[in-house]
Formats: C-alpha cells, sequence, structure tokens
C-alpha cells in the first residue's frame, strides 16, 4: 500500500520503489519480533517496536518529499492523493504512539500453537 501511494505521489525510480517496500516490510518484521520476544515475558521490551517505528517513518519521509517537491513546481500530486496520505499517516502514527503511552505492546491475536478467536477472520 506504501508503494501505490508512493507511485500515486510521483516516485517513478524502480530502485526507490523496491527501497520503499524493503522499508515497509522490515516494519512488519519487526512487529513480529516484538510479538515473538514478548510472548511469555512480564516486562516488555520495546527495542523492536523502537526499531520497527525508525524503519517505518522512512517511507512517509519519503512519501512526503515526493509530494513537497512536486507540488510547487508542477502540480502533479491529486488532492485524493495528499488526503490518503495525510489520513494515513495520522492513523498509523496514533496508533504508534497510543501503544506506546498505554505502555501495552501490539494486540495480540495467538502466538505459536494457540487458536485464533472464533471472530477473526471468520465468513459465516
Amino acid at each position: 500500500m506504501v508503494v501505490l501511494i508512493a507511485m500515486l505521489a510521483g516516485v517513478r525510480e524502480g530502485t526507490a520503489l523496491v527501497a520503499l517496500f524493503g522499508a515497509n516490510a522490515a516494519t512488519i518484521l519487526f512487529g513480529l519480533i516484538m510479538e515473538r520476544v514478548n510472548l511469555g515475558r512480564e516486562a516488555v521490551l520495546w527495542r523492536p517496536f523502537v526499531y520497527g517505528c525508525i524503519v517505518g517513518t522512512v517511507p512517509w519521509m519519503a512519501i512526503a518529499l515526493q509530494i513537497a517537491v512536486s507540488q510547487p513546481e508542477t502540480s502533479d500530486v491529486p488532492g485524493f492523493v495528499i488526503a490518503i496520505f495525510v489520513t494515513l499517516l495520522i492513523l498509523f502514527n496514533s496508533r504508534r504512539a497510543g501503544g506506546k503511552l498505554t505502555g501495552s505492546p501490539e494486540p495480540r491475536f495467538g502466538g505459536p500453537g494457540e487458536r485464533l478467536p472464533a471472530t477473526a477472520g471468520s465468513v459465516g
């Protein structure tokens, strides 16, 4: 999704898109590491969370830079792309801040060998 938003914002270089994809994937993997490391622990280890937030900021900075550079020159970026960018930026970062401020890790939906709740992903 971040790569598609970057493409709509005007990022056209294949290497830049691959780098944004890699940074986004690394953020997700840091979240997985946090889940695995804190499984069954009393004290939460926040290091993977912090690293994930740092790495996850890179795609957003790249998209913001692209919007800032292309907006005054050619006005290439459609208004809905800017609205999507601002909305997702606020929502994603408020979730990160909320988890950090409350002192609770990301919600856990089941560890290795545990069953998911009946409502998670069920169709009917």
